[in-house]
């Protein structure tokens, strides 16, 4: 307990300036995992392509998509997402802003029913259960 003002205005600071950025990094960091993950694992598979093409990107919105050479499983397609993924995520600083998007062209058309594998889409789904988990 601080015995005085100035030890308060010191302990204050080095709350302000340490343990707030620290919170919100690991914050915004866990909810952007939770969304990587979600989509990447609800988007539907016949080449991986689209599974793949999840991109993520600290402070900027991602306009790369990525050609396969070969088709992909559904973990390979996953896994090749949610790596490219991690780093990234890792490497945010704090009050950074964390984007993930897929930019194929049919991205929207199996968002919005275009696929019997996620009918519901894959980020609404994800962002509600993300919602209904703060609630």
């Amino acid at each position: 307990m601080p015995s005085n003002i100035n030890d308060f205005d010191k302990n204050l600071s080095i709350f302000a300036q340490v343990k707030v950025p620290d919170d919100h990094s690991n914050m915004v960091k866990k909810v952007a995992m939770q969304a990587l993950s979600g989509v990447v694992n609800k988007t539907p598979v016949d080449t991986g392509r689209a599974r793949s093409n999840w991109m993520t990107a600290v402070n900027a919105v991602p306009s790369d998509t990525i050609e396969l050479s070969a088709n992909l499983s559904r973990e390979q397609a996953a896994a090749e997402s949610i790596n490219r993924g991690v780093s990234v995520i890792d490497e945010a600083k704090p009050f950074s802003s964390i984007s993930i998007a897929n930019n194929l062209p049919y991205i929207g058309v199996l968002e919005y029913g275009g696929s019997t594998q996620a009918p519901e889409g894959m980020v609404r789904t994800t962002l509600a259960e993300i919602e209904a988990a703060f609630k």
